[in-house]
């Protein structure tokens, strides 16, 4: 897991009780984790609950016509340590094709989430979102 996360983010994340809003740096091939306006860190893995799928409007409008990508859809939520779910549906956003996050296999619309898993697999990002409870395990997420 990589991170550049200052010391003093670091040590909120080890507490893991903080608002945050990721996405996905399609540079760097990471999720970027900003908070207050800022990005505070990066990781390979992130665990949310409470989760919002929020995509600005106007940003997508400024994609899909300057055939450009910028940062403008967010998954914001609760920062938690690991958990395990099952049953989780896999979500996406493409901003040439939708308005809003969708589920993956039926292309619904997804708005929110009890928990999401997101992680990085071979440089792609890969969000699952679970609606259904989900086991927390007792265990805190490791910060290089």
């Amino acid at each position: 897991m990589y991170t550049d996360i200052s010391e003093t983010e670091g040590k909120h994340l080890k507490g893991l009780e903080m608002k945050v809003d990721i996405y996905f740096n399609i540079t760097k091939k990471i999720f970027s984790v900003r908070r207050g306006g800022r990005v505070v860190g990066h990781l390979d893995r992130v665990f949310l609950m409470n989760a919002k799928f929020v995509v600005s409007q106007k940003g997508m409008k400024r994609v899909r016509k300057d055939m450009v990508k910028n940062v403008h859809a967010v998954i914001r939520g609760e920062l938690v340590p690991e958990f395990t779910g099952v049953d989780g549906v896999e979500v996406a956003y493409n901003p040439y094709k939708h308005c809003t996050f969708v589920q993956r296999e039926s292309g619904d619309a997804v708005f929110d989430a009890n928990y999401v898993q997101m992680a990085v697999i071979d440089g792609k990002p890969v969000v699952k979102s679970f609606t259904e409870k989900v086991s927390e395990k007792a265990c805190t997420m490791s910060i290089l």
